[in-house]
């Protein structure tokens, strides 16, 4: 499986912004973790990474001022990123290419100065809880009664489980929006495009109902085999989703792939099967935003229990 990296401006791999995902953001949402548990294990913990951090800085910086800085320097970098292509947007209305260009660019100028905020505060956060702790006014509950090793691992195998139910209604979730985010525009777009002589075209005689209806027709079948690819995709992304999706599909009698394509295709207009590309069941979908939800509040209040 691939690690999750971040795009730059012009596509691409964006090196910096995947390493700030990595070296910035992920061990500030640690050390926020670990001093919030308020654990004396813990905390000695990130005092022992601030120590031998601040032994190398000079006029007694600790990690978190240095974090914060970063993350201070890429908000403004960002944000004059956003101020520079909002200014460009209203130039390049005369070209539809440059301005796509310029939005996308805008987009990301936009998402880089959401992961700065993001490291300011969660460093922020680390460091003020951190001086909370070492002038004592973050004091450690007094000591109780130990919670026993079976109590914990009851608790431990709620989390892993609700954990684990919760990948099979994500995986529809990451399906929809992927669809939402991909199909859905580009079949708006070619519906729009559709004239009324080649909604009655079928695949298998659309080139004799003339160039524009085969084009057509090429076009959302090309969009049918991207929604394929899109649930593929989100199924692979989701060991149990994929397990529960096939079994639901089977309930269904329903088989994905290419052969459905291809049956669609035989026995639908072109124009009906894209009118139905990103068709999805809204109750079915609901259910599982709510049940992602339920899932996740038992994760996290299995965790507390195990922390207790």
């Amino acid at each position: 499986m691939m690690l999750p990296h971040f795009l730059d401006n012009n596509g691409s791999f964006g090196i910096g912004w995947t390493m700030y995902l990595y070296l910035v953001l992920l061990p500030g949402f640690l050390v926020c973790l670990l001093l919030c548990i308020n654990k004396i294990g813990f905390t000695q913990l990130v005092d022992f990474l601030q120590n031998q951090f601040t032994s190398r800085l000079p006029l007694e910086m600790n990690l978190s001022t240095f974090m914060v800085s970063i993350s201070a320097m890429g908000c403004w970098m960002s944000f004059s990123g956003m101020q520079r292509y909002q200014a460009r947007i209203g130039l390049d209305k005369v070209s539809l290419q440059g301005n796509e260009q310029t939005l996308k660019m805008y987009f990301f100028e936009s998402r880089n100065l959401a992961l700065s905020l993001l490291g300011l505060v969660l460093w922020s956060m680390a460091g003020r809880l951190q001086s909370l702790h070492r002038s004592g006014q973050l004091v450690q509950p007094a000591a109780q009664a130990p919670r026993g090793l079976g109590y914990r691992m009851k608790f431990t195998a709620l989390a892993l489980a609700a954990l684990a139910f919760a990948d099979i209604p994500m995986c529809r979730m990451t399906y929809n929006f992927s669809l939402a985010m991909t199909v859905t525009p580009a079949k708006e777009n070619l519906l729009a495009q559709w004239p009324p002589t080649c909604q009655k075209a079928m695949w298998h005689s659309c080139a004799t109902d003339g160039p524009q209806c085969e084009d057509l027709c090429k076009q959302a079948r090309d969009l049918s085999q991207s929604r394929l690819d899109t649930m593929l995709w989100a199924r692979d992304a989701h060991l149990l989703g994929r397990v529960g999706a096939e079994y639901f599909d089977e309930a269904r009698d329903v088989k994905q792939g290419q052969s459905r394509i291809d049956q669609l295709f035989k026995e639908k207009t072109c124009h009906r099967v894209l009118q139905s590309v990103d068709k999805s069941n809204d109750m079915i979908n609901y259910f599982c935003i709510f049940a992602v939800f339920v899932c996740m509040l038992l994760f996290i209040s299995a965790v507390g229990n195990v922390f207790v």
